[in-house]
């Protein structure tokens, strides 16, 4: 369901979307902005690519349709912040299936599926509620220290830090991490966004619905218990991703409850005031104000890739004295900005010190 000029809405499935021309354009750089071929200016954005291409610009009335329901929905930025070139270049060498695969029993959720598969075994190794603020790599091995001043020594460092907090430069690393660590995680760039889960009394939306973009700063969203056998609730997910997360907890001032008046009166241009009059309540995720995360998830800025195929998310998953190993979805080359991402990188990392500690008399301790 697409929404124009103020809370006019059209299906996609129905075809009347086809008879406008801007809406048209739209579904057309869905196939135009992963081909390489045509983006080989690796300065420019893709704000700056649509409106070369279709004249679309800040104010045009379809370009909330690019910000949020492209730029903001799939890469959780905003369309001056991502990379034209950068983009295709990563899309061209995506390696992750398209096939779709969900949950459909309604008790179990994503993190139920990773305990299954994967923390399970790793879980009673884990020391949480730890927050790292050093890395120290001077001597033989390297000593990690926590907040509260404990350190931990071992051979070799995995850190998964999101390319916020590297950004942040919350972690001090000792000696100061080479340049060339330094320019990558500074040039892959980190999503400013939040997810706004609303429950309802009853759906107010058409059954079929399961996507949707409007005008307003929470932009876009879905309907998760659409994919639930038998669920009860009626969730509606949204989706205020980049510059409109912004605005959004700028204009609310942080406060969650009033993001979520705004969502509402938002999706009551759409649908009619159903929305608020059906409301139940609300939860707000703000990923940009979460200490230990920072943003969102990384997508690819102008520099972020290049025209041979390199990418600064290679650079970092470089290691910095065969001691500190970089991690998590911001370095995986080929899927980042997903959770199978992260899980090859962690993978990838792991076998690197595996076998740097081959025959090691001492490689228990890691």
């Amino acid at each position: 369901l697409l929404s124009m000029d103020g809370g006019n809405t059209c299906w996609e499935n129905t075809g009347s979307c086809y008879q406008d021309t801007d809406i048209k354009n739209y579904w057309d750089y869905w196939k135009h902005y992963g081909n390489r071929g045509q983006h080989t200016d690796f300065s420019i954005s893709t704000a700056e690519d649509i409106l070369a291409h279709y004249g679309v610009e800040k104010g045009h009335r379809a370009y909330h349709l690019y910000d949020g329901g492209f730029a903001g929905s799939i890469y959780g930025s905003s369309l001056d912040k991502l990379g034209a070139a950068s983009l295709a270049q990563q899309d061209w060498i995506w390696t992750l299936s398209n096939d779709i695969r969900g949950l459909g029993n309604k008790r179990l959720g994503y993190l139920d599926v990773l305990n299954e598969i994967w923390w399970n075994p790793i879980l009673p190794h884990v020391r949480l509620n730890t927050p790292v603020t050093r890395v120290s790599a001077l001597g033989p091995g390297v000593i990690v220290t926590d907040a509260y001043g404990k350190n931990y020594k071992a051979q070799k460092t995995i850190v998964t830090a999101s390319i916020g907090v590297l950004q942040s430069e919350a972690i001090q690393f000792a000696p100061v991490l080479p340049e060339a660590t330094i320019n990558a995680y500074r040039n892959i760039g980190m999503g400013k966004g939040m997810k706004i889960a609303l429950r309802f009394s009853k759906p107010f939306w058409d059954t079929k619905l399961t996507y949707f973009v409007h005008e307003g700063l929470t932009s876009c969203g879905w309907i998760p218990t659409s994919y639930k056998v038998d669920a009860t609730d009626h969730i509606m997910m949204c989706y205020p991703m980049g510059n409109n997360a912004l605005t959004l907890a700028k204009r609310a001032a942080g406060d969650r409850e009033s993001m979520i008046k705004i969502a509402l009166s938002e999706l009551d241009l759409v649908f009619s005031g159903k929305p608020s009059r059906t409301y139940v309540d609300g939860i707000v995720q703000d990923w940009t104000a979460t200490q230990y995360v920072e943003g969102t998830y990384s997508y690819p800025m102008p520099n972020t890739y290049d025209s041979h195929g390199n990418s600064m998310r290679q650079q970092l998953a470089k290691p910095v004295l065969d001691t500190i190993f970089f991690a998590g979805e911001g370095t995986n080359h080929h899927n980042p900005s997903t959770v199978p991402g992260a899980i090859q990188e962690g993978i990838r990392a792991a076998k690197a010190v595996d076998t740097l500690l081959q025959g090691s008399s001492s490689s228990q301790n890691i």
